[in-house]
């Protein structure tokens, strides 16, 4: 998320907060049974929009949160993602019973680059061939460590979507 868009929801939690506390004084008129649950779930709710502001403006990640566009990209042996298909090429194996049936095209995986810049949760997200899409995951999964992705100059898990092509040429 760009910073510009980081500030604009930071002010939307802001104003959003002093709206949820705005009708204190309106009930103050009311029952006071009535006031308690209004003011208890008023209450929760001012809660819950400070968790969230805090975790949004102060660029705090929580453990399980995947980000698909940080301010750095992680990159591979210092460079792009393109590096990284160029050493992926270089260590596919062409299964023979694909080969012989002729069967060519693209399988697209999921994975992980984590803080530490190692790599985790490789899957296929489209394939083509059973044999074709374990050969992609075995390669995809023997990858080094990257250099992981920034946010706020603190490391960050990164999704990223990769095509692997299978070509007979």
């Amino acid at each position: 998320m760009l910073k510009t868009e980081h500030r604009v929801l930071c002010k939307w939690l802001y104003c959003s907060i002093l709206a949820a506390t705005g009708p204190f004084s309106v009930m103050a008129s009311r029952e006071k049974n009535y006031i308690f649950v209004h003011v208890m779930r008023h209450l929760i709710s001012v809660v819950v929009l400070v968790l969230a502001a805090s975790a949004v403006c102060f660029g705090q990640q929580e453990e399980g949160v995947v980000l698909m566009d940080p301010e750095v990209r992680p990159m591979f042996y210092g460079g792009p993602a393109s590096d990284f298909a160029i050493w992926v090429n270089a260590r596919l194996q062409y299964p023979k019973a694909a080969k012989r049936k002729g069967i060519e095209g693209r399988v697209t995986l999921q994975f992980v680059i984590k803080k530490d810049g190692s790599m985790s949760d490789v899957r296929v997200v489209k394939g083509i061939d059973k044999s074709l899409d374990r050969e992609a995951v075995r390669v995809v999964s023997s990858s080094p460590k990257w250099t992981p992705g920034y946010v706020g100059g603190e490391p960050v898990n990164v999704r990223f979507l990769f095509p692997v092509i299978f070509s007979l040429k």
